[in-house]
């Protein structure tokens, strides 16, 4: 059986005014009710919160709190005997974190934190509908929260929150339409996402390269005598970092300079105290001044953090916390080229491995001795000007895969709220 969306009349025959701005008009057969008139909800029970779990291994969804039983986990619980729910057909969505209102068909045994909420569907009510037409729901919902209050899902909220409650038969027409037509745009969004990693793969692969190997592929190669630098070039120096490099201690005494600045996804960036969230210190005066080629290392939180990238090439004066390491290069080594190898060993992980063993935080003291490659000024530049050149070339393509995955999901979350709510009409054909 193949869905589409009928293209010669793609409305329903008649409309009737919800009186609700964000439904606006809606079939004239549908019927306009309180979500709960189609489920009973129930929060999760239990008080230990899981954040690392899998809903099943086959649904991949993340950080969901939430233990199931397909799911054999011995870290923060142990292996739970006593589920608290056996689900037949139900919708799961969480009320709080990074993750709040996004709904989840589930099935099978499972325990749930207290900060979750199941939907336990009624007579004539197909379960799999009013999960796609959630979305759309809780998006308004999300829109309705002021912009300075983290969004949360309370019972009273579902029990206020309207309905579109199609017959049974076209609930499930729709269900299938959007199974089929979200599988694919899904399939072309993973695709993509693979995309993007392969092309991160190569530009790090080519960064780690250039300032390990140089950008002459005859030159002769010696021993570096460091075990995960390996080879280099005849001319190139393989020397401790103190030998080349200053630490930056600059305080701000005086709150004098009043750019802040912060490191965010391994660029700095500026920082707007009025609307970010985080700690703000009393007094500005403890953060360090950097200046323009300076670079900073985060180097604190490495046991339990080993995803972000910890390496900022600083572009302009400000200031940032001392909590960071400030590194300041000499008339010996370019600050361009340092930035490109000491980013090179972020993205290989070389932090997590100094010193004996991982260390919760770091500081110059302990990074001093960090064995660097250095080769000619000349060359230095020369491997600087190679890299802008590359990797802008990755950069650009990988902006456009990412637009190409935004506008994709765009068009999803379109075509569900359009299908959903009754905007256009869904037929099936044999």
């Amino acid at each position: 059986m193949i869905f589409q969306i009928k293209k010669t009349h793609p409305k329903y025959s008649s409309y009737r005014a919800t009186g609700i701005p964000w439904l606006g008009e809606v079939p004239s057969g549908w019927e306009v009710k309180k979500l709960k008139n189609g489920f009973s909800f129930r929060k999760g029970k239990n008080s230990q919160i899981y954040t690392k779990e899998f809903i099943g291994d086959s649904q991949n969804q993340g950080d969901y709190p939430v233990y199931s039983g397909q799911t054999e986990n011995q870290g923060i619980m142990g292996m739970v005997n006593n589920y608290e729910y056996d689900l037949e057909e139900s919708i799961f969505v969480t009320t709080v974190g990074a993750k709040v209102m996004t709904p989840l068909v589930l099935s099978g045994k499972f325990s749930l934190s207290q900060n979750c909420a199941l939907f336990f569907p009624k007579s004539e009510v197909l379960p799999k509908y009013f999960f796609y037409y959630l979305f759309p729901l809780f998006k308004q919902m999300k829109d309705d929260i002021p912009s300075d209050m983290q969004p949360s899902l309370r019972l009273s909220d579902l029990n206020k929150a309207t309905a579109l409650f199609p017959s049974p038969q076209e609930q499930t027409t729709i269900a299938h339409y959007l199974d089929k037509k979200t599988a694919i745009l899904d399939q072309t969004i993973e695709a993509k996402q693979k995309q993007i990693e392969l092309l991160k793969e190569r530009r790090s692969s080519l960064i780690n390269r250039a300032v390990t190997k140089g950008i002459d592929d005859g030159v002769e190669m010696k021993e570096s005598g460091v075990e995960w630098i390996g080879e280099v070039p005849k001319g190139w120096e393989v020397l401790p970092l103190f030998s080349r490099i200053k630490e930056g201690a600059e305080k701000n005494i005086g709150n004098n300079e009043k750019n802040i600045l912060s490191l965010s996804y391994g660029r700095i960036i500026r920082r707007d105290v009025e609307t970010n969230f985080g700690l703000i210190p009393a007094s500005f005066e403890t953060y360090q001044i950097v200046k323009n080629g300076d670079i900073i290392l985060r180097l604190t939180d490495l046991q339990n953090d080993k995803k972000s990238l910890r390496v900022g090439l600083v572009t302009e004066t400000g200031i940032i916390t001392s909590a960071y390491v400030c590194l300041k290069s000499t008339h010996l080594i370019i600050s361009r080229y340092l930035y490109a190898l000491l980013h090179s060993y972020d993205l290989e992980k070389v932090f997590y491995s100094l010193g004996g063993g991982v260390r919760q935080t770091m500081k110059f003291a302990d990074l001093k001795r960090l064995p660097i490659t250095i080769p000619s000024i000349q060359e230095q530049q020369k491997i600087v000007d190679y890299l802008d050149s590359k990797t802008q070339k990755i950069d650009e393509t990988i902006s456009l895969v990412k637009k190409s995955i935004t506008l994709l999901q765009e068009y999803k979350t379109s075509l569900v709220s359009k299908v959903v709510t009754g905007k256009v009409k869904v037929i099936h054909s044999q």
